[in-house]
Parts: structure tokens; C-alpha cells; sequence
């Protein structure tokens, strides 16, 4: 029989490299390396993927639906495999692979891959990256990288260890990290703990809807809300952190988890920040969505130019937001077709002609 340490909250590292803290704390500090990664913005203001395609036009706007929509199924993909391996991990920390008449007999998705939480993860950090800036995208893939790579292989070293023949053997029987597309183990018959699973991993099941309604609506704000509102409920069911034997531990990991959730609850705020401003971007907008009924100048198409527009007396910057967000005689209302930042970067244009 080997007992396979699964990294998960509360678990405790006896052997190996790798810190008994990274152990106890998985999620503790998951949460802070995406809480890097989300400030990030505050140096690098561009998202990777609007830097790769800004969707402004109906043709760039489904490829976005797409793109999004494939981040969210990596996000569901990454949910349902923590949940299943959680149902089936033990009290503890460790989950058994045990010999049966020369077979190895496992449950769940330990039947297909070593260490599925581990996946779990991966696939992840892939998905939920693609609403991250490009320096955060790097944090949080590097970061969560190490992290992941530290564990396992402490993990595998730790019962090679102990068991090194048995280990070879299971090592041939069962992948790693890449699964095989057939259970390597025959099912154990071990009760599932749903209830705990889907406890442990509700901030993930928040975050694949809230991709999924991004994906529908790339709409920033409403993502990041609900983002940040399943992180909220996720802390309340099963807080990362656990009562430590110290009132200054405690109080530490409590005060970085409530650091790391106002992050998350004020992103909405950052990011709408985080392009603002851009004359470029503006006048990439005008040309795509306003130059067929207005020009640049003073002379009119269908509607007025708009050359001084904000230097005349007539309109307030404000009235114009109204405008653009709500239509006006023949000008259609185009709010609900641009993201709050295009707004600014209008504005910012308008004020240079």
C-alpha cells in the first residue's frame, strides 16, 4: 500500500524539500499569488488578451465569445476535477493506492492520474489567466508553476522514499500529471464526500460562472464582482486558513486573506482605470464605431462633426456620455456595445480634436 500526500489544507510534509507552511497553506497562497497577479494592474495596465484583441467590431467580438468560452470550460474542467479528487480523499491528508491481487485499486480521478488536484490547478491557472494583464498572467503561471511542481515532486520523493519498489510499480501503472484516457486502477469501492468536496472548491464552481457569464456579456465589471463575491463565500464555508496555535499566526493568515478578498472585491475599480485615457485607443474607436455619421472636422455627415465638441458651450462631457450611452434622435445608443474603458478612451480622443 503507498499513501499518496495530497496537497491539501492542513496537510503536513514529513520528508522532503518542500516547506511544512506550503503543505498546511495551499490555498493561502494560491489566493496570494492571484492576488499579485490581479495587482499587477497597477503597473501594467493592458489585459493579454485585449492587447492581443481588442474587440471592438462584431467579428473581433466572436472571437472573443470564444476565447472566453474556452478560458471557462478550462475553469470547469479545473472545478469538476479538484471536486471529484476531494470527494475521494481520506479524513487526513493522504489518499491510498493499495495492491489487490496484483492490481492497483484507487477511486475517483486518482484511477486516471497520480495527482488530478495538481491538474486541477493547472488547468486553472490557464483558464482564469486570460482576464489577467500580461505581467499578471506571468506571475500568476510562474508562480502557481513553482508552487505546483514544489509539491508533487516533495510528494513523490517523500514515498519513493518509503516505498521504493512498490513506488516503480505504481510509477508504470498510473500517470503523473498527464491522465490516461482509461482507469490505470481498478475502483476501490470507497463512499464519496460530496458535501466536502463541493464545500472545499465552491470559490471555483464561483469563478466558472462567473467566466461563463464573461464569455457571454465581456462585460469586466460584472465578472470581477462575481469573482470576487464566490471568494467571499468560499472564505465563509472553508477559510483557507485554520486556528493556529499562536494568536499572531492566526491573526496573520486571517489579515492576508482579508488583504487578498478586498484585492479581489476592488479589482472593478482598478481595472476601469487601468486603460483610461488613451487618445489612440479613442480614435481606434471613433473610426470603427462613429466615422459614418461623423466626421473629425466641423462639416456634418448624418449627425454633426465633432471637431471642439467639448470646447463648445452647447454639451458637457457629461451630456455626451449620456449620448453615446443612451442614443440621441438618429445617433443609436452604443453603451451596451462597448466596455466602460472605450467610453473614457472616446472621451480622451474627443478632447484632442
Amino acid at each position: 500500500m503507498i499513501m499518496l500526500p495530497i496537497y491539501r489544507e492542513g496537510s503536513k510534509m514529513e520528508a522532503g524539500e518542500t516547506s511544512d507552511f506550503e503543505f498546511r497553506n495551499p490555498r493561502l497562497l494560491r489566493l496570494s499569488i492571484f492576488g499579485l497577479a490581479i495587482g499587477a494592474y497597477l503597473f501594467d495596465r493592458a489585459d493579454i488578451i485585449w492587447v492581443t484583441l481588442p474587440w471592438r467590431t462584431a467579428p473581433d467580438r466572436i472571437v472573443a465569445h470564444l476565447i472566453f468560452g474556452f478560458a471557462s470550460v478550462l475553469v470547469g474542467l479545473a472545478a469538476g476535477l479538484r471536486t471529484w479528487a476531494q470527494a475521494h480523499t481520506g479524513p487526513r491528508i493522504n489518499f491510498e493506492y493499495v495492491r489487490r491481487g496484483g492490481v492497483w485499486v484507487a477511486d475517483g480521478p486518482f484511477r486516471y492520474v497520480r495527482h488530478p488536484i495538481a491538474l486541477g490547478e493547472c488547468l486553472f491557472v490557464l483558464g482564469m489567466g486570460s482576464l489577467l494583464s500580461r505581467s499578471g498572467v506571468g506571475i500568476a503561471l510562474i508562480a502557481i508553476g513553482i508552487l505546483t511542481v514544489r509539491l508533487v515532486a516533495a510528494g513523490e520523493r517523500q514515498y519513493q522514499f518509503n516505498n521504493p519498489a512498490e513506488y516503480a510499480d505504481l510509477c508504470q501503472a498510473v500517470p503523473r500529471l498527464w491522465p490516461s484516457l482509461w482507469p490505470s486502477a481498478r475502483p476501490a469501492g470507497n463512499t464519496a464526500r460530496w458535501p466536502q468536496a463541493f464545500r472545499a472548491e465552491a470559490a471555483d464552481w464561483g469563478y466558472f460562472v462567473m467566466m461563463v457569464l464573461f464569455s457571454i456579456t465581456l462585460n469586466d465589471r460584472l465578472a470581477w464582482t462575481l469573482a470576487g463575491a464566490a471568494l467571499l463565500v468560499s472564505l465563509v464555508l472553508d477559510p483557507p486558513f485554520r486556528l493556529a496555535t499562536s494568536i499572531r499566526a492566526s491573526g496573520t493568515r486571517q489579515s492576508l486573506s482579508c488583504a487578498i478578498l478586498f484585492l479581489l472585491l476592488s479589482y472593478p475599480s482598478v481595472h476601469s482605470q487601468s486603460r483610461a485615457a488613451d487618445p489612440a485607443l479613442g480614435s481606434a474607436l471613433f473610426q470603427s464605431r462613429c466615422s459614418a455619421c461623423h466626421s473629425m472636422g466641423t462639416d456634418s455627415k448624418i449627425d454633426p462633426g465633432l471637431a471642439g465638441v467639448l470646447r463648445r458651450k452647447q454639451l458637457s462631457e457629461r451630456d455626451i456620455r449620456n449620448i453615446v450611452n443612451q442614443g440621441r434622435r438618429t445617433m443609436p445608443p452604443v453603451g451596451a456595445k462597448i466596455r466602460a474603458t472605450d467610453l473614457e478612451d472616446l472621451m480622451a480622443y474627443l478632447k484632442t480634436l
